[in-house]
């Protein structure tokens, strides 16, 4: 048996995996210079960009999906008609496959055309989250996220916001209100 052996005599999932790159014919047990989550440098590599993009819309965003791959990103997974209650297992598929360090090189992109439903999905993310096991996250459903926020940035470079007075026309719907609430935070008035 094994001498680190688990359940069922199997090795332990963390051994099994450092085994399966170890050279031909060389076994963990009898390597003496064994050091637990180290390996040597040729057996790193860098990680894929990730973006997974969850869209409450039954069919992703082609516009998002463009827009992520000329942004460069390596992989792009697309899940369309998310419901809140679909995200926790997408969420920890994303996050339990990479350890935390890695956890930089995934990131998950929110979109749809319904904003209050991106927001419930986004809420439903950030509470799958626990400790370091976490991604960056971008919510931009019906681009009211980044229209805002070219809206205020093309005003900032004709007046200065701070002190200005601002009437926001369309105040009520979701890039109206975003948009308020950044002026608002660049000290606008509004």
């Amino acid at each position: 048996m094994h001498p680190a052996s688990g359940v069922f005599g199997r090795p332990p999932v963390g051994e099994a995996i450092d085994a399966y790159r170890l050279p031909p014919g060389t076994h963990r047990a009898y390597r003496d210079d064994f050091k637990p989550n180290q390996r040597p440098q040729s057996q790193t590599m860098s990680k894929s960009q990730i973006l997974i993009q969850l869209d409450c819309d039954r069919h992703p965003s082609v516009f998002d999906a463009v827009v992520a791959t000329d942004a460069g990103v390596d992989r792009l997974l697309q899940y369309g008609g998310i419901e809140p209650s679909d995200v926790r297992d997408l969420v920890h598929g994303a996050i339990f496959t990479r350890g935390p360090q890695e956890l930089a090189s995934t990131a998950i992109f929110i979109g749809g055309s319904n904003v209050k439903a991106g927001e419930e999905l986004l809420a439903q993310t950030t509470r799958a989250f626990f400790g370091p096991m976490r991604v960056s996250v971008m919510l931009d459903a019906n681009g009211a996220n980044t229209t805002a926020a070219a809206a205020v940035l093309a005003a900032a470079r004709h007046v200065e916001l701070r002190g200005a007075s601002a009437a926001v026309l369309g105040g009520t719907g979701p890039v109206g209100q975003r948009a308020a609430r950044l002026l608002a935070r660049q000290g606008a008035t509004v």
